[in-house]
């Protein structure tokens, strides 16, 4: 017996899906598309920075190889191509191929300190990864800096004058002599790293993490260091003169021999400090707190100058 046409339209009709599964099938397309399609853009991404880097490179050591880049003078042409194309390739990188443009300028003897070759004012360095890397006298002034990573690196002798490095990781790093008068280190983290002579003169350091620093003979003059925490920090020799340490946290901290400390540190808690200074003239503890533990230099008076005693 044939199978009427009404048979067989409504056998069809039976076997289209609902409206519910076609949606549901289009929406589960739509999410299989826009996956495939974040994963092309990605990739699409990562061949257009390794391009990019290449090119540079390609161009840049044209201009080292054609056009002596390296022995040129600060008015030739050749450094401001070299400048225009380094500041522009960074925008587009991610933190790891900055971090080899860095690296191939050091080694390339472009970006010294004291007469770089090429100045990274303004460039953008942030979030760069340049940890353990050795830039041993490297300049980075005016550069931008934000969450880098040096963590262990070596910096000796560096120069960071006015750069930004708020937010950056600087843990266990050599800065040594190193230079970051003016330079923005808001909530950086300097746990454990070596400071001995450098110089923060002027620098922004709020809420800066400096526990277990060695910071001997280092100028921190004029510096802002609102809330930044230097417990078990070893500071001896250095010098506070005008920096603001309102908030500042001392606990066990070793200022040993410190001088010149006409320091401003409303707030500060100096708990456990051994503060053997040699000189307090002009010093500021207003508010500051402290314990019996706290070591204060022969004769002086804390609570004259305005410190609270903590009682447990």
């Amino acid at each position: 017996m044939h199978e009427s046409r009404w048979t067989r339209h409504a056998s069809s009709v039976r076997n289209i899906p609902s409206g519910r599964e076609t949606a549901g099938a289009i929406d589960a397309l739509r999410e299989l598309l826009a996956s495939m399609s974040v994963t092309e853009r990605e990739l699409g991404l990562e061949h257009r920075r390794q391009a990019a880097l290449e090119g540079y490179y390609d161009r840049m050591t044209g201009l080292l190889l054609g056009h002596n880049l390296q022995t040129s003078a600060p008015e030739d042409v050749v450094r401001n191509i070299a400048r225009a194309r380094t500041l522009a390739v960074l925008c587009g990188l991610d933190g790891g191929r900055k971090a080899l443009v860095i690296r191939f300028l050091y080694e390339s003897h472009l970006i010294e300190a004291g007469g770089p070759v090429i100045s990274l004012a303004d460039a953008n360095l942030s979030y760069s990864d340049l940890t353990t890397v050795n830039l041993a006298g490297a300049s980075f002034m005016g550069a931008r800096l934000e969450g880098a990573h040096f963590r262990k690196a070596a910096l000796g002798g560096a120069d960071f004058t006015s750069a930004d490095l708020t937010g950056a990781y600087l843990s266990g790093a050599y800065l040594g002599q190193a230079t970051l008068e003016g330079a923005t280190l808001k909530e950086a983290d300097l746990t454990g790293t070596y400071l001995s002579g450098a110089c923060f003169a002027y620098a922004n350091l709020v809420g800066a993490h400096l526990e277990k620093a060695y910071m001997l003979g280092a100028n921190f003059a004029n510096a802002n260091l609102t809330g930044a925490d230097l417990t078990d920090a070893h500071l001896p020799g250095v010098n506070l003169t005008g920096a603001n340490l309102a908030g500042t946290r001392f606990a066990a901290a070793n200022l040993e021999g410190a001088e010149r400390v006409s320091a401003h540190i409303p707030g500060a808690d100096p708990a456990s400090v051994n503060l053997h200074v040699d000189n307090f003239g002009g010093a500021c503890f207003q508010d500051a707190h402290y314990t019996r533990e706290t070591v204060w230099p022969e004769g002086f008076d804390p609570q004259a100058a305005g410190a609270v005693l903590a009682e447990a």
